[in-house]
C-alpha cells in the first residue's frame, strides 16, 4: 500500500518542481534587451538651379530587392566574405532593402532631378521606374578596426520606351570612429549616404547629357 502511495504522487511531485524551476527562471532569467537602429539621409537643398533642370517625369521607386541576406532586420557582421554572422540583440527597424528604398526615394525627391518621385507599385502610372538590389549593408570586422560597409545595384528603366535609360553599381566603405555598435551603425550610415550621392550624381549626368561622370562604378 505505501508502494502504490509513492507511485501515484509522483506526477504531483513532478509537477511541483516544474513550476517552481519556471518560478526561478522567471525571476532570474530574462533575456537580453533587444538595440533597434535606424539610419538619416543627407537632406539636398532643392535649388533654384536644381528647380529648373529638372526633367518633366514621374518616376516610380520599386522596393528594392534584399537577396537572402538583407531582408532580414538583424544587423550582420562579417570577419571574412565567407562567413555571415547577425547580431540577434542589435537589430534595424526595418529590413536593409526598405530601408535603402526609402532613403533612395527620399533623396531623390529632394534633389529636384524628377517632376515627382514616387513609391511604386501606385495607382498612377509613372515614366519611368527605379528597380535594384541591396548587395551589401554590412559591419565588416578586422583585427585593429570595424568598418561599416554598402553597396546596391540601380536601375532606371522608361516604361514608354521600354528601354533602360540607366545603371549602375555602387559601393562604399567606411571606417567605425570606434569599436561599438553605435559607432558601426554611424559607419554603415556614412557608406549609405556616399552610395546614394554617387548613384544620384552618376543619373543626373547620365540624363541631361554629361557622360562624364554616369555610370560610376567605385
Amino acid at each position: 500500500m505505501r508502494q502504490f502511495e509513492t507511485v501515484s504522487n509522483r506526477p504531483v511531485q513532478v509537477k511541483m518542481v516544474m513550476v517552481l524551476l519556471a518560478l526561478l527562471w522567471l525571476g532570474c532569467g530574462r533575456p537580453p534587451e533587444i538595440h533597434y537602429y535606424t539610419i538619416e539621409f543627407k537632406q539636398v537643398e532643392n535649388s533654384k538651379d536644381r528647380r529648373e533642370a529638372a526633367l518633366p517625369y514621374t518616376i516610380g521607386v520599386v522596393k528594392l530587392d534584399g537577396g537572402v541576406l538583407y531582408t532580414d532586420d538583424r544587423i550582420i557582421y562579417r570577419e571574412t566574405p565567407f562567413e555571415v554572422k547577425f547580431w540577434n540583440y542589435r537589430r534595424w527597424i526595418a529590413p536593409p532593402n526598405i530601408l535603402v528604398t526609402e532613403a533612395l526615394r527620399q533623396v531623390l525627391k529632394a534633389e529636384g532631378l524628377f517632376q515627382d518621385v514616387l513609391s511604386y507599385p501606385a495607382a498612377f502610372s509613372p515614366r519611368m521606374i527605379l528597380t535594384g538590389k541591396v548587395t551589401g549593408f554590412d559591419e565588416w570586422d578586422e583585427p585593429n578596426q570595424w568598418y561599416g560597409k554598402v553597396s546596391m545595384h540601380l536601375t532606371l528603366t522608361d516604361l514608354q520606351k521600354k528601354t533602360v535609360v540607366w545603371e549602375g553599381s555602387f559601393e562604399a566603405i567606411e571606417p567605425a570612429q570606434q569599436r561599438t555598435p553605435i559607432a558601426v551603425v554611424k559607419s554603415i550610415n556614412a557608406a549609405l549616404n556616399r552610395c546614394l550621392e554617387k548613384a544620384v550624381q552618376s543619373m543626373k549626368a547620365s540624363l541631361l547629357g554629361d557622360n562624364t561622370h554616369a555610370q560610376q562604378n567605385e
